[in-house]
């Protein structure tokens, strides 16, 4: 049987060329579906599919793209900020001068720098010999040749307090348990807590005054003359130029406050060259560092003060302004850190060649996260306008033996400060400052700046420029042009994009019905067809078949143009703002949990590596926002359809512009005017920034006639760029002074707030990538590329060591002899974690064996860690000196008329002079009283300060100016319903006394700093040694009453 030929090209060719050629032109030939869809329906798909992905997908190189463009953005922000914030940045180079010269205009850095050293050869606190033999000595000595050269020159203004500044300062510190119970008449607290101890001050002055008189311009007969002005014309207005002399025990006072003296000294020889029209006076004070008591002594009591007694210096009066100049750190640029009013701030933003100033430091200082102080606080109490200019960087060596500061810091402190005086001095601020109240300066009861006081809000941005304006003024930009205006100017944006787009759709040139049926995706994608675009590992990165609803088909089906919005519908933008605010709550957790998981593992190593921890916090942010977004628009597909690249890109743009637009109405305008806080300053750049961004996005995709990333490849660099350049700049610029002022501050119960603090503020600068997120897509990707690059950071800072020989941390020296018993013991503290004490100890010979000093942990404290051990030799033990303290009664306690015991104690101290009296507490019932006696009352026999009679325990701190000098102290007790006729009434109860003065000098030629030594030359390299309770010794001797 013969079968029939197959049926193939060779066998019937033109047969079978005819039947496909038939079943090609027949749409009713039933071979269609078999064989399948033909080339020109191929390539209609092909086109459709390409189409989608244009608008759906993002390749693995695009997206690398667009990551490392957004990386070289980032890049900028970062390398910007470096370059004007390193070390060897802030100044130019020096000028060519001699030391002693002077230039108009000009600061002499080398003048300063000879100062410096003169004055910083070994430590000199106030309780030091040091401090009166060599520093005091030095700047006084200089006072004369001052005056000496003015003179000279045919100046006769120019003088210095005879000596020192002789007045007194007395204040009685109440705690607010002890006011609280005397507005309740309570003798014992209800609360069951301990009774808090009544301090009573005696300062007597040890300031070095200089007086550099002001010279007026003035004509007569048409000549220009100029007017020396003297010290006896009663109505002149001065200026103050305030620092510090003394140091703490274990530094040199380099940066605190040597740079501030240097500074000062420098300025008063090129003001006598050059004079200015109003009066500088100079407060070269002391004692600062025990309690900021140089200053309260020149000022004198507070007027409205019902606790303080004292003269003030006589020169006071004429003050109305001050400048301080202090230290805070070790050596960097000096910074404009805390202003009174914008009228003065205005003198320095204007006038200094290198401005560096930050109002968010100010709020710092208020919310005590730093735990330090200055002379600044004393004289706003007075009422007096100023500002506050100090070092702030590298506080690690703050108060070591290896503070140092180099000539170019004091370069930057004199330029500023002294560009500022001069214009101060020059205009007629201080004239009009006694004219008008503080608070409301120029306006009326009702008017903008009585509601703020003046006050300012002012920052540099890179050391180039400062940007400052008065609070009030701030606010009401925010309210107004961007709260109000940035909704107007959105609305006529929209409305111009509206309008580019039909004149974009009326001049694109027509298609032809074939163009028509291939840009058709509903001629291609009918009801039965399946979707081609699917999910990937990569998220949006491939095309798969995967079956969708009619209502995802109806989408697509619609148009490809009506993916690409001109500008997104209402309710998505609020549903995407909503989003926003989504992630920013999920930045706060993240931040919030990776503070406590560095607390808990590594809590300091913000103390050595801060930059390493903000890199840290940024991928942290990066990796939430890139899985917050991945979640929300998987979401956003599976209810709506997929969503295209550039409409995901837009609305998620906008939706940012509109956060930030919210934000700062309510906290920018709201909280900042509520708390009076400047430092929010940074939400009205970001809300300008990304409402213009928002704007632009919006102009771009009228103007769009391309589709999906082709569409955007220039555009959306552009809106980044005008996101996250200015803001980002602004931004980290203030994080990195935060950092110089806090990375290296301990915390009383830290609990990782440094840590939030720089995550929240690092919030807005990483906020920017969210659209880029979302138009790069790959989210899977670069979720593992994230994850990726963020393990070894973790790693490191879970290891990394958080003290270093740069950034060395702190042990904490006190040692208390009893002179009574003859016994001595030290106690040591550190604030650097539990475990770091014995590591501190353990090369110290008489320490290493572990038994002497055993750490015990420290619960809500400063400190974590402390032990407490005895010396192998006891202070004074077997050096051949006498006893440093002697004390004793030259009026035994004796019973007056009135009831009480009284009696007057004569106390002497060798080689000291601040010395405290504690008066122990008594039983309920008892009255108790102690004062200074100084051959005359000043308490009013006792009355003034001490009217509220208590059993509470009492101190007396006096710090007093000659050596080895006796003071007598005055000390009564009046004992519970005294009955005066019975004998045995003062027996009732002893009442013990304890004085107890301090000492310093740790030279190797006192015997008494034997340990201290031992100590300090043995420690580990990346240690320093810093006095506990502000002196290193304390020698005390017990008595009763």
């Amino acid at each position: 049987m013969n079968s029939p030929p197959p049926i193939t090209s060779r066998a019937n060719p033109h047969r079978n060329k005819s039947r496909r050629t038939r079943s090609r032109d027949d749409p009713t030939t039933p071979l269609i579906r078999s064989i399948g869809q033909t080339t020109t329906e191929r390539r209609k798909k092909e086109e459709a599919e390409q189409q989608v992905q244009r608008l759906l997908v993002v390749s693995s190189r695009n997206c690398w793209v667009i990551y490392i463009i957004l990386a070289l953005l980032y890049a900028v922000v970062i390398g910007a900020v470096f370059l004007a914030r390193r070390s060897d940045a802030f100044v130019p180079p020096l000028p060519d001068m001699a030391p002693g010269q002077t230039a108009q205009g000009q600061f002499n850095p080398y003048t300063a720098w000879e100062h410096l050293e003169a004055i910083t050869t070994t430590p000199h606190p106030f309780s030091s010999k040091a401090n009166t033999h060599v520093t005091k000595a030095y700047i006084l000595a200089e006072f004369k040749r001052l005056v000496a050269e003015a003179v000279a020159l045919g100046r006769n203004n120019v003088r210095y307090f005879d000596g020192v500044d002789d007045s007194t300062w007395m204040n009685r510190q109440k705690s607010r348990q002890q006011r609280q119970m005397e507005e309740r008449g309570e003798t014992v607290p209800i609360d069951g807590e301990k009774l808090q101890p009544e301090v009573l001050d005696l300062v007597q002055g040890d300031n070095l005054v200089m007086w550099v008189g002001g010279v007026a311009e003035s004509t007569e007969n048409g000549v220009p003359v100029k007017i020396e002005i003297g010290f006896d014309q009663e109505n002149q207005a001065a200026l103050l130029v305030s620092a510090h002399y003394d140091s703490v025990p274990t530094c040199y006072g380099k940066t605190d406050d040597g740079g501030g003296v240097a500074v000062a000294l420098a300025m008063i020889r090129h003001f006598i060259h050059h004079s200015v029209q109003h009066t500088l006076i100079f407060n070269i004070n002391n004692m600062e560092e025990i309690g900021l008591f140089g200053a309260e002594t020149f000022m004198g009591p507070r007027p409205d003060s019902t606790t303080e007694v004292g003269t003030g210096h006589p020169w006071r009066k004429y003050v109305r302004a001050f400048v301080n100049l202090e230290g805070g750190g070790s050596g960097g640029p000096s910074l404009l850190f805390r202003a009174t009013e914008h009228s003065i701030v205005r003198h320095y933003a204007e006038n200094a060649p290198f401005p560096h100033a930050q109002v968010f430091a100010n709020d710092i200082f208020q919310f005590n996260l730093i735990n330090s102080d200055t002379d600044y606080s004393v004289y706003i109490q007075h009422g007096l306008p100023g500002l506050d200019i100090a070092f702030i960087q590298r506080r690690s060596m703050y108060h070591s033996t290896t503070d140092d500061l180099p000539v170019n810091s004091l370069f930057h402190m004199g330029s500023n400060a002294q560009a500022t005086i001069t214009s101060i001095c020059n205009s007629d601020y201080l004239d009009s400052i006694h004219l008008t109240p503080k608070a409301g300066k120029g306006g009326s009861s009702w008017s903008p700046q009585s509601w703020f006081a003046e006050r300012s809000v002012f920052y540099d941005l890179l050391g180039k420029q400062m940007v400052f304006m008065e609070l009030w003024t701030w606010l009401l930009v925010n309210a107004l042009f961007l709260g109000a205006g940035l909704p107007v100017l959105g609305w006529t944006v929209i409305q111009v994009a509206q309008a580019i787009g039909r004149c974009s759709e009326n001049n694109r040139h027509p298609r032809s019905n074939d163009q028509n049926q291939v840009h058709s995706l509903r001629n291609v994608l009918d009801s039965s067809s399946q979707s081609i675009t699917g999910y990937s590992d990569d998220g949006y990165s491939t095309t798969s078949p995967r079956y969708g609803t009619s209502r995802q088909h109806g989408r697509y089906a619609d148009s490809v143009d009506n993916l690409v919005l001109t500008h997104p519908k209402q309710a998505t933008i609020v549903r995407t703002t909503a989003l926003v605010a989504l992630i920013v709550m999920f930045d706060l957790l993240a931040v919030f949990s990776a503070s406590q998981w560095q607390v808990y593992i590594n809590p300091l190593v913000r103390h050595s590596h801060p930059w390493l921890v903000l890199f840290g916090l940024a991928g942290v942010l990066l990796i939430v926002q890139t899985l917050a977004v991945y979640i929300f628009t998987s979401i956003e597909a599976s209810m709506y359809g997929p969503v295209p690249i550039v409409h995901g890109a837009t609305q998620w743009t906008l939706a940012v512009g509109v956060w930030w637009w919210t934000v700062v109405l309510v906290i920018g305008t709201g909280v900042a005017g509520w708390f009076g806080a400047g430092a929010l300053y940074g939400t009205t750049v970001l809300a300008a920034c990304a409402g213009i961004a928002a704007l632009l996005q919006i102009l771009f995709n009228s103007a769009n006639t391309e589709e999906g990333i082709d569409g955007s490849r220039y555009f959306w660099v552009v809106v980044l760029m005008v996101s996250l350049l200015f803001p980002g700049i602004t931004i980290l610029d203030l994080i990195v002074c935060v950092v110089h002022m806090t990375a290296q501050s301990m915390i009383k119960n830290d609990v990782g707030i440094m840590y939030i603090i720089y995550g929240v503020l690092l919030i807005p600068v990483m906020l920017p990538t969210v659209p880029v997120i979302s138009r790069g897509r790959n989210f899977k990707a670069a979720l593992a590329k994230e994850l990726l690059l963020m393990i070894p950071i973790v790693w490191i800072l879970s290891v990394m060591e958080p003290f270093t020989d740069n950034d060395p941390g702190s042990i904490y020296f006190f040692q208390y002899y009893n002179q009574t018993a003859g016994t001595s013991f030290i106690e040591l503290r550190t604030d650097a974690g539990v475990g770091y004490l014995r590591r501190m100890v353990q090369t110290v010979p008489t320490l290493e064996s572990g038994d002497t000093c055993i750490p015990t942990p420290m619960i809500n404290s400063a400190y974590s860690e402390m032990c407490h051990y005895q010396p192998v030799r006891q202070i004074f033990e077997d050096d051949g000196k006498p006893q440093p303290v002697q004390v004793d009664w030259v009026s035994p306690p004796k019973r007056n008329a009135e009831g009480w015991r009284e009696g007057r104690l004569r106390i002497s101290a060798l080689d000291s002079r601040a010395c405290t009296v504690d008066l122990a507490e008594t039983a309920p019932g008892y009255e108790t009283q102690m004062w200074m006696d100084q051959g005359k009352s000043p308490f009013d026999d006792g009355e003034r300060l001490g009217r509220e009679l208590n059993h509470r325990a009492k101190t007396l701190r006096a710090f007093v100016r000659d050596w080895d000098r006796a003071w007598h102290v005055i000390v009564r007790v009046k004992d519970p319903q005294l009955d005066l006729n019975s004998d045995t009434a003062m027996q009732r109860e002893h009442v013990a006394l304890k004085v107890t003065c301090v000492y310093n000098d740790w030279s190797e030629e006192q015997g008494y700093a034997s340990a201290y030594n031992e100590l300090r030359t043995h420690i580990p390299q990346w240690t320093r040694t810093k006095p506990y309770l502000r002196d290193l010794f304390h020698v005390g001797v017990e008595i009763t009453m």
